[in-house]
């Protein structure tokens, strides 16, 4: 299963209401990111920090950007999602950056392992 991490600066002053936004978050957004592919999403804040990570895996196939970026057929699905999109974008963070892997245990360990 594809997963994908990415990072964002939440706007000072914001975490309490951007968490309440998640907590509350309109139907057709959960609906439409399982229909485009998502199967998990976890964001995570960094303590002491304004940082915020987004964990999430998709169905074999789907790239993240593809499925829920910009031109994406997600975003064109419905009003709402365009309207959280913008809210989330603007008045909270300025997008996420994509993390890059540099290890996993079901990578390096298998390989480690198989070899014994």
């Amino acid at each position: 299963m594809p997963r994908f991490c990415l990072t964002t600066t939440l706007h000072e002053g914001k975490h309490d209401e951007y968490k309440e936004w998640h907590d509350n978050i309109y139907p057709e957004v959960a609906r439409g990111l399982t229909r485009a592919g998502v199967t998990q999403l976890t964001i995570f804040h960094v303590p002491n920090t304004s940082t915020l990570i987004l964990y999430a895996t998709t169905q074999p196939g789907v790239d993240l950007n593809d499925a829920t970026g910009p031109d994406s057929a997600y975003r064109a699905s419905h009003e709402r999602i365009r309207q959280w999109e913008t809210i989330m974008e603007t008045e909270f963070h300025c997008g996420w950056s994509k993390c890059e892997e540099i290890h996993s245990s079901d990578v390096q360990w298998i390989r480690h392992l198989s070899s014994s």
